[in-house]
C-alpha cells in the first residue's frame, strides 16, 4: 500500500489498496511538483501513475502502461523522469496520460535523478551524465567517466551528489566535465540524498550523517548511530526522512544530533519519498 501525509503532525492517509505497489527497488515512489503535492508510483506490473492535490485513493492518472517503468523521479518544478525496463529515458512536465519526451534510447542506463530542471543519468559502467532545462534528446554532458559513479542525486538548487563505486562521496554545482568536490573519502557509504543545500549520507552499518550548505570535506554531523537506518530521503526545504531497522519512519527539519519525530511503524515501510 501507499500512504501520504501533509505535515509531521498529521496522520498518514491511504492512497492505494494492498499489493498495488512494486517493491523490488529504489524509484518505486517519488514526490515533488510546484505545489509539493504531486506523487508518482510504479505499480506491481510496471505502470506509472501520478496525481496532484488532495490525499486519498482517488484521482490517479496512468502515465505509462504495464511493463514500462523501472524507476521514476520528479523535481520541485514538476519535471518528471522515467527510466524504462529497456534502459531508455523519458521526461515531461505535468500529470497527464503519455506526453513523454525521449531523452535517451534503450541502453545501459541504470538510474536517473532530477532537481529543478537539472537532469542526471547514471550508466551501468559508472559514467555520470547531466543536462539542464530542455526536453530534447541532445545536450547531455559527461560529468564523470566509466568506473566512477554508483549512486546519483541532485537537489532543487542544482547541487549534485555522486557516490562512487569505491564508496567516496563528491558534490558540485553546475553542469560541466569534472569539477567535483570531495565530501568523504572512500568508505562504507551506501546511499546519498540532497535537498536544498542539505546533504545526507547513509553508511553500511546504518548510521546517518548530514551537513548544510557547503562543498568542503568538513561539517558532517552524525544524526543517527550505527544500527539505526536502512533508507534516507530529503525534501527541497531540507526535511529529512529515514526508515529505521524495525521499518518505522522518522522525520525532522534541520541538521543536528537527534531531533527525530516518530511518524509510523514498526513493520510498515519499504520506501520513502518527500517533496
Amino acid at each position: 500500500m501507499l500512504f501520504a501525509l501533509d505535515n509531521l503532525d498529521s496522520g498518514f492517509v491511504g492512497e492505494t489498496g494492498s499489493l498495488w505497489l512494486r517493491t523490488d527497488g529504489v524509484g518505486t515512489i517519488a514526490s515533488g511538483g510546484t505545489d509539493g503535492t504531486t506523487r508518482l508510483w510504479i505499480s506491481a506490473c510496471g505502470a506509472v501513475y501520478a496525481k496532484q492535490g488532495d490525499l486519498g485513493p482517488e484521482g490517479w492518472t496512468e502515465e505509462a502502461a504495464c511493463g514500462t517503468a523501472k524507476s521514476v523521479a520528479i523535481s520541485n518544478t514538476g519535471l518528471q523522469m522515467l527510466l524504462t525496463t529497456c534502459g531508455s529515458v523519458y521526461a515531461k512536465f505535468g500529470v497527464s496520460v503519455g506526453g513523454w519526451n525521449i531523452q535517451q534510447e534503450c541502453g545501459d542506463y541504470t538510474a536517473t535523478a532530477v532537481g529543478a530542471n537539472t537532469q542526471m543519468l547514471l550508466t551501468g559502467c559508472g559514467a555520470v551524465y547531466a543536462k539542464d532545462s530542455n526536453l530534447g534528446y541532445a545536450g547531455w554532458t559527461e560529468e564523470a567517466a566509466c568506473g566512477n559513479g554508483s549512486k546519483i542525486a541532485v537537489s532543487n538548487t542544482g547541487l549534485q551528489m555522486m557516490l562512487t563505486i569505491n564508496g567516496a562521496v563528491f558534490a558540485k554545482y553546475g553542469i560541466a566535465v569534472g569539477g567535483w568536490n570531495i565530501q568523504q573519502e572512500a568508505g562504507a557509504y551506501t546511499a546519498i540524498a540532497v535537498g536544498g543545500n542539505t546533504q545526507m549520507l547513509l553508511t553500511s552499518c546504518g548510521s546517518v550523517y548530514a551537513k548544510d550548505n557547503n562543498l568542503s570535506y568538513a561539517g558532517w554531523t552524525e544524526e543517527a548511530a550505527c544500527g539505526t537506518a536502512n533508507a534516507i530521503a530529503i525534501g527541497s526545504l531540507g526535511r529529512q526522512v529515514i526508515i529505521v531497522s524495525d521499518a518505522s519512519v522518522f522525520a525532522k527539519d534541520s541538521v543536528g544530533v537527534g531531533g527525530w519525530h516518530f511518524q509510523v511503524g514498526p513493520g510498515n515501510a519499504k520506501a520513502i519519498a518527500v517533496s
